[in-house]
């Protein structure tokens, strides 16, 4: 099954629609100022009246920003908080879910945070962070004891952080890349100093930069290359990924559930074989 197929077998495509219409960025800031609420009540939903003050305040702000709303008619023009409520039900953004005491309540669904994340890692695409994701990848398969009690798990973090890590190297790379556009376009050296030192300084070489020195990947990439290649020549452990796996599909037969395993493991060391030349092109 296709990425595409797996995403629309349970997402609707005017979940994605929303986006493109005339009235996507009410959406989206409507959609940033939910999930804001709600996190900092712990994950408590909205009501139906707050839901309505969060529409309407963007509806104030961002109507005079729509350049072609003199060029609609009247009914092309409208647009309401209870619209908004309605649109982002049907496009599954948000849920509400059926209550015993009759009270209507919202909360964000999980695909739309989701969303939001990477919509947030478009609109600020400078502040770059390096994590210890690449970090405990290293520790985990350099560890002897990891993948003795769960090892498909250990592996699936494995190659969780991996994808993580090779992300955040490449908007660094993008991220140095931007600046030093940015750079060349100053029409000041104030300007020029300015992107410099606190742009690049602050948000790349202090923290991330600076955390990717610290992994040493040169010395510590080998040794972890060496040690996943000893889990895949191990009979023993090849034997409980296989067992995990069984447990989760009981309708995959054994010739493709080893299939399974062989491939995940081949990813892992793939991945792993990307991030030294990642690394050096940061």
């Amino acid at each position: 099954m296709s990425l595409s197929q797996h995403i629309f077998r349970d997402t609707p495509s005017r979940f994605f629609a929303v986006l493109t219409w005339r009235y996507g960025s009410f959406y989206i800031d409507a959609l940033d100022k939910i999930e804001d609420i709600q996190r900092h009540r712990h994950g408590v939903g909205l009501t139906r009246t707050e839901l309505v003050d969060v529409c309407e305040s963007i509806i104030e702000v961002g109507v005079g920003h729509i350049a072609s709303l003199e060029e609609c008619d009247d009914e092309d023009a409208k647009v309401s908080a209870a619209e908004m409520i309605r649109v982002m039900l049907q496009s599954e953004w948000i849920e509400e879910p059926k209550r015993s005491d009759y009270q209507r309540v919202y909360y964000l669904d999980s695909r739309a945070e989701l969303l939001l994340e990477c919509l947030r890692r478009m609109a600020y695409p400078e502040q770059v962070t390096f994590s210890d994701k690449l970090h405990l990848v290293c520790s985990r398969i350099m560890d002897k004891d990891a993948f003795e009690e769960h090892p498909l798990a250990d592996l699936e973090a494995c190659t969780d952080n991996l994808r993580y890590g090779l992300q955040e190297l490449r908007s660094m790379q993008q991220g140095m890349a931007r600046l030093t556009q940015r750079q060349l376009r100053s029409d000041s050296i104030k300007e020029n100093l300015q992107v410099l030192y606190d742009d690049f300084s602050e948000n790349i070489g202090q923290r991330a930069y600076k955390s990717l020195i610290d992994l040493n990947i040169p010395v510590r990439l080998p040794l972890a290359r060496e040690q996943l290649a000893q889990i895949r020549s191990n009979p023993k452990i090849i034997a409980k990924m296989e067992l995990a796996w069984q447990k989760r599909r009981p309708d995959v037969d054994e010739g493709e559930i080893s299939l399974k395993v062989q491939d995940a493991l081949q990813k892992a060391a793939n991945l792993l074989e990307s991030v030294e030349p990642q690394a050096e092109a940061v």
